[in-house]
């Protein structure tokens, strides 16, 4: 059986930290080290006296910064890493120990079943990212958790400044990892009004800093590409800066409808020959100052459609890539609302027309209303985008979907670049301080049409997946600059 180091960082818990000592003592562990950082109280001195190794800092350490301290120093085959401010039951430490004692493991980690949705999502993301989605909510921001010295040794966990980054480290490295142990440590860690301050759609500031942790450890990782390794299916952004097009200008209507205001209606479409003549007609009924068709790459018939029904076309021989047409309309409207549609479905315009009147309102980005399961990386991204932008109400709303409409003045602000990523765009304009809102529900995966090449994949993640989830790191490689 392998050797145990036990290393607890303490920040004045004289109240809780004898009990641990002494349940962790039942292990008979090599021994235990107690990192002591920033202290006032009787800590140092209990620790001590239940024959601990103590280390003393005058200064606060912070919790990760202790335990770097603590395995230092640590002798023992495998490190086990515990809190001061409670004391875990026998039986579940026994079970959390056994595979990596018995050197049937290299690292364990404990899945708290009730972790907060705004954490969980961030810690999936980073396992699943780093090829262990095994790992699920389990990693090194909540103790308990374990590695062998080997690991340790191995990875850059010593040089790791957060507690993610630590974990990051150590999965570039790790072999086998014991990821199937629950200890419910919200229940029995102390409440602190101060720090678990989260209510309706407020993070607490406990919530803020695991958070900030995920953000600022993932961009370290982003020096390299700032996609995170994800592909971006052959984008043309450089279009984007030329801004000299071929437009061929159609007909609108100056309408009452928006409180003075105008409208434009801006529609992407390669070969959608299929849809335009109905999506431009629904769009018609919200009397647009004009309908922006940005046609590129097709060879059917959508630009004669799109023109026989008044649209402007803006036309390119080859195709720009997902999301570029959006940013190549937005610099040619001239309406003071600008509503976001897709070619390949169509929305009615009793479920268009919330988006339009909302911004004429006075909300700056009207998003499509969605709730869906954090079962899938999209939505996992989403959300963990949201609450990183202290936007948890919007759940998983995003611009990834239509419809969707902002004004003219947001678009000017965080560019008309920046739309051709549209979680980059979404980060800028909440960080910015616009007005964010869900609006309106419209099921758009019922209206999608699945693409064999662009939804499935027999590794990894299929392309379209793969695009925006390298979209999202884009956002979080801009969050982390600010």
């Amino acid at each position: 059986m392998r050797s145990l180091s036990v290393i607890i960082p303490v920040f004045n818990e004289e109240k809780t930290l004898k009990a641990v000592i002494t349940g962790i003592k039942l292990f008979q562990p090599l021994e235990i080290i107690v990192v002591a950082n920033g202290c006032t109280d009787h800590s140092s001195k209990i620790a001590k006296e239940n024959g601990c190794i103590v280390i003393e800092h005058t200064e606060k350490l912070g919790q990760h910064l202790a335990r770097v301290e603590g395995a230092k120093k640590a002798n023992g085959d495998v490190l086990l890493f515990l809190d001061a401010d409670f004391a875990l039951p026998f039986s579940e430490l026994q079970q959390f120990l056994t595979s990596i004692l018995f050197e049937n493991c290299d690292v364990t980690v404990n899945q708290n079943p009730k972790e907060h949705p705004s954490t969980e999502v961030w810690k999936k993301i980073v396992a699943e990212w780093k090829g262990h989605k095994e790992c699920g909510k389990g990693s090194f921001c909540k103790a308990p958790f374990a590695l062998t010295k080997e690991v340790l040794v191995k990875s850059d966990f010593i040089k790791s400044t957060y507690s993610v980054e630590a974990f990051i480290e150590t999965l570039k490295v790790a072999g086998r990892i014991e990821h199937r142990h629950e200890i419910d440590t919200k229940t029995l860690n102390r409440f602190r009004p101060s720090h678990h301050n989260g209510f309706f759609h407020k993070i607490s500031c406990s919530e803020k800093r695991v958070i900030k942790e995920h953000v600022e450890s993932i961009s370290k990782e982003l020096l390299r590409d700032k996609r995170g390794g994800y592909k971006d299916a052959g984008r043309n952004r450089e279009i984007l800066a030329i801004q000299n097009y071929n437009v061929q200008k159609g007909w609108g209507v100056s309408s009452t409808l928006y409180g003075g205001q105008q409208l434009s209606v801006i529609v992407p479409a390669q070969n959608e020959a299929k849809y335009i003549k109905s999506v431009i007609s629904q769009a018609r009924q919200l009397e647009p100052l004009e309908i922006i068709v940005v046609i590129n790459g097709s060879t059917d018939e959508t630009e004669e459609y799109a023109k026989s029904l008044g649209a402007t076309v803006v036309l390119f021989e080859h195709r720009l890539g997902h999301d570029v047409g959006r940013g190549v309309g937005a610099s040619l409207a001239q309406g003071d609302i600008l509503l976001f549609v897709d070619s390949d479905f169509t929305i009615p315009a009793q479920d268009l027309f919330p988006f339009a009147k909302a911004v004429q309102s006075g909300i700056d980005v009207a998003l499509n209303k969605q709730l869906d399961p954090l079962t899938h990386p999209v939505p996992l991204w989403k959300y963990a985008l949201n609450v990183a932008c202290d936007h948890k109400k919007l759940e998983t709303s995003s611009l990834v979907a239509v419809p969707h409409a902002m004004s003219k003045k947001v678009v000017e602000s965080i560019s008309y670049s920046a739309l051709a990523v549209p979680p980059l765009a979404q980060c800028k304009a909440m960080k910015e301080g616009f007005l964010v809102e869900a609006v309106h529900a419209v099921d758009v995966h019922k209206l999608n049409a699945i693409r064999l090449r662009g939804h499935f994949a027999q590794q990894g993640y299929p392309p379209t997946t793969e695009l925006i989830v390298g979209d999202f790191f884009e956002a979080i490689h801009y969050l982390a600059k600010l």
